[in-house]
């Protein structure tokens, strides 16, 4: 054992160990499998989750990382190498199964029995060779002890789950705000030098504050995730991914989500909404973590830091397909900082996280690829004019990479998805030429309305503000560095040139996404602001360091060891970027001033206060618009269970709980109108906010929400239709 800092430790451990405890949990987990298949369960709680979280997320990679022979330049990277290879390779090996299995006479691939078989045959397999391999190695795993630090942070998540649940069940979010409060305090700590524990800290702060959000509601919450749950739902009832069930292509094209969750379902004996609410903030969490070490390798442990905070605020509650491209992103662009690496070893890598990259969204892929094709010309372009940049070595923008990730990607969504992915960015361009006349009228999804339209309260203005801060300095930031690269200074920080260019042409979609309202509105503001984020968010720190530098005359090589007085500045916008995009500060208005008319919408903070009714008519409809009452849930399960072959009737929002609820197709719900002249035949189903609060929400072309008094119509289905369900607060008529 070795002193590691202050009151913590590091363990080495021979390599072999690790893989005959590999072998020895993998014989446990089969025991576990094979009792519970006969109906011989252990009650032994979580003991099945425990051993199947191992060993779907660290075996796998561990194992993988050992017979490729990665060899990480930090533990950080190691286990962010582990986690991504175990991802892709339970996508790979489900997909394989799938595709094999039935021509032997398997018609079930996916079922617990052959999935675990399958997937502990494999691991032991590599835990063998790796035993003959390593025979006589004497390479040995570092293992950190836990610090008081590590402790402490460690119980984060844990406040998370339980002020979740006190919010939920007892309307009760005080555990929440000081949790909040916490994790905003943590960039001040750091820059105080008072915590040293930074990737942990990173990891699990960014776990806490997703947890805040995902488990405030023991439903489902948003919107596209429904459809995503539907078909991998599909997938596990089916035993089996069938590329033409479902209503939508594009999201069958997922398998991040329609292939993976279905594992984890099986693997783990848990509800498939709760594996997207459990398990997948893990990886979500690994990309501030992948921030924090491509940052820290290029500038310093605090830039690392408070650039790594700033994309974990900014991720809080995203869609979960965006995240999990945005999970592969973050790992390729980590394989820039190392050029450590054989060519064969860097190779598979990028083909491995290419692949995962692919097949985790129908759109990102191709706008990452636009992104590559556009550094690659502007390598070619600058090389000729400068020698200051060497882009001889790019790894993820020179023309094969380029050339294989395109062709991966067309063709499997050519393939599987009928190319529907790359009729959105076909749209793009199609749509460019009108976009300019959208800034005087711009759409609802662009970064143009996110400018000019007015913003439901005070609150909501700040956070406005604080993103014009935020990207007025990473533009500043960025500038700055490629004028000293150019003017071939003394630099503090050490960006790679292809990093450098990334960079660019990120903060470039920024600025095309307010000027081209219309045609990148179809990608979305909010997407393109957290996939650009892993670029911005270092350069907003470092803009700031440069305009302080600048006014108080340091010198460069000063900026890089500024005083902690310094940063505390930035460290404050840290804080409050986080705090108000969390909705806390908004939430904390609406807490001292209930009776005000002020907008504030957040499923963790402001449940309890529209629970209790003060919420205004605003805020009621964006709360029961995004998270499904317990009657909902029911209403929409006996509907799909008793439904037979006939359509449906339902508002805009409400349908999506017959989605995966119900599993109802959304290709056979209709849009209900606030006129009962349009209802023959099927069913209507009727949510709490139509039965409770009579009020009807649509959804206008421009993107804006609508919502209607519907009294009349409850009162003519009450006398014209037969009530065939209700419970109080969710109807359904025959």
């Amino acid at each position: 054992m070795k002193k590691y800092m202050k009151n913590s430790y590091v363990i080495k451990i021979p390599s072999e160990t690790i893989v005959l405890l590999g072998v020895a949990t993998q014989l446990a987990f089969l025991t576990l499998i094979g009792l519970d298949v006969v109906g011989v369960g252990i009650s032994v709680p979580f003991l099945r989750e425990i051993v199947g979280f191992l060993t779907l997320f660290f075996l796998p990679g561990f194992l993988l990382s050992r017979v490729m022979g990665i060899k990480a330049e930090s533990l950080t990277e190691k286990f962010l190498y582990i986690i991504g290879l175990s991802v892709i390779f339970l996508v790979l090996l489900g997909l394989c199964m799938n595709y094999l299995y039935p021509l032997v006479g398997i018609p079930r691939p996916l079922e617990t029995l052959p999935l675990t078989l399958t997937l502990s045959s494999v691991i032991i397999f590599l835990c063998l060779y790796l035993i003959v391999k390593e025979k006589h190695s004497d390479s040995n795993i570092v293992i950190l002890f836990l610090s008081p630090q590590h402790i402490f942070l460690a119980f984060l998540p844990f406040l998370s789950i339980i002020g979740a649940f006190l919010t939920y069940y007892y309307n009760n979010n005080a555990l929440l705000f000081l949790l909040l409060i916490a994790i905003g305090l943590m960039p001040i700590i750091v820059v105080m030098e008072k915590l040293r524990t930074l990737p942990f800290a990173i990891f699990i702060l960014s776990l806490a504050l997703i947890y805040h959000w995902q488990l405030s509601i023991p439903y489902l919450s948003g919107w596209d995730i429904y459809f995503e749950a539907y078909h991998a739902n599909l997938v596990k009832i089916n035993n089996l991914l069938n590329w033409s069930c479902g209503f939508s292509k594009e999201q069958n094209s997922m398998l991040m989500d329609t292939l993976l969750a279905p594992i984890f379902a099986q693997v783990l004996k848990l509800d498939l909404a709760w594996c997207f609410k459990i398990v997948y903030p893990f990886i979500f969490a690994m990309i501030p973590l992948a921030a924090y070490e491509i940052t820290r390798r290029q500038t310093n442990n605090k830039i690392a830091f408070l650039s790594s905070f700033l994309v974990a605020s900014i991720i809080i509650f995203y869609e979960n397909k965006d995240l999990n491209a945005l999970f592969f992103i973050s790992l390729l662009i980590l394989l820039i900082t190392n050029k450590s690496f054989n060519k064969l070893t860097r190779g598979l890598l990028l083909i491995l996280f290419g692949f995962g990259l692919a097949t985790s969204h129908y759109g990102i892929p191709y706008l990452f690829i636009i992104s590559s094709f556009a550094v690659l010309m502007l390598s070619l372009l600058i090389s000729e004019k400068s020698k200051a940049f060497h882009f001889k070595e790019n790894i993820l923008s020179n023309p094969l990479y380029c050339f294989i990730l395109t062709v991966l990607t067309i063709s499997w969504y050519m393939y599987t998805g009928e190319g529907q992915g790359f009729e959105k960015i076909i749209r793009v361009g199609r749509l460019a030429v009108e976009g300019i006349k959208e800034i005087i009228s711009p759409v609802h999804a662009s970064g143009a309305y996110f400018i000019t339209t007015k913003m439901p309260s005070l609150g909501y203005d700040i956070l406005r503000l604080l993103f014009f801060i935020y990207y007025f300095f990473a533009e500043v930031g960025f500038l700055i560095i490629i004028y000293e690269k150019l003017d071939k200074r003394e630099e503090p920080f050490h960006f790679k040139d292809e990093f450098l260019l990334y960079s660019g042409v990120s903060l470039t979609w920024i600025l095309a996404d307010i000027v081209f309202g219309k045609s990148l509105a179809i990608l979305g503001s909010l997407r393109l602001q957290i996939l650009t984020s892993l670029f911005s968010a270092p350069f907003c720190i470092i803009g700031y360091l440069k305009i302080v530098t600048t006014l108080k005359k340091m010198s460069l090589a000063t900026a890089k060891y500024m005083s902690n007085r310094a940063l505390i500045p930035i460290a404050i916008f840290c804080m409050l970027l986080m705090l108000f995009n969390s909705r806390f500060m908004m939430e904390v208005h609406r807490e001292i001033s209930p009776q005000t008319c002020d907008y504030s919408f957040s499923i963790a903070l402001s449940q309890p206060r529209i629970k209790a009714g003060y919420g205004n008519l605003n805020e009621l409809i964006s709360f029961y618009s995004n998270a499904p009452s317990e009657e909902d849930v029911s209403g929409a399960r006996w509907l799909g269970e008793n439904k037979g072959s006939l359509p449906v009737w339902s508002d805009h929002y409400a349908g999506k709980y017959l989605v995966y609820y119900g599993m109802v197709p959304y290709s056979a719900i209709y849009k209900l109108k606030p006129n009962s002249e349009f209802l023959r035949g099927g069913y209507i189903y009727l949510s709490k906010i139509n039965v409770v609060f009579k009020l009807m929400v649509e959804k206008s072309p421009q993107g804006d929400v609508q919502y209607y008094n519907i009294h009349s119509l409850l009162i003519s289905l009450d006398e014209t239709r037969n009530k065939i369900y209700t419970n109080g607060k969710c109807t359904v008529y025959g």
